[in-house]
């Protein structure tokens, strides 16, 4: 028993549209040229460079000695970003 379908359709695009393999190579080169161009650094975010461990040059303290006030000498210490500005101090290299 045979149906009546003689010819077998193929397919083909629609005219006027561009066909799956020049949207897959359009796709393609937007993809590498993004991937290809940029820093590849990660970006850190503002806590975590809050919480890094750096040098700290903190400030010298007032001290009273009779009639005598002066300046004491600043100290270098290894804190976290975020209690170094909190202290007062500085950041070294």
């Amino acid at each position: 028993m045979t149906r009546g379908h003689s010819k077998r359709r193929e397919w083909s695009p629609r005219p006027g549209r561009p066909g799956l393999g020049i949207v897959v190579v359009a796709a393609a080169a937007v993809l590498s040229v993004g991937c290809a161009s940029g820093d590849h650094r990660p970006e850190y975010s503002q806590q975590a460079r809050d919480q890094e461990i750096v040098k700290c040059e903190l400030p010298g303290q007032i001290r009273h000695l009779g009639n005598l006030t002066y300046l004491s000498a600043g100290r270098v210490i290894q804190t976290s970003a975020s209690d170094c500005t909190a202290r007062g101090g500085s950041r070294l290299g």
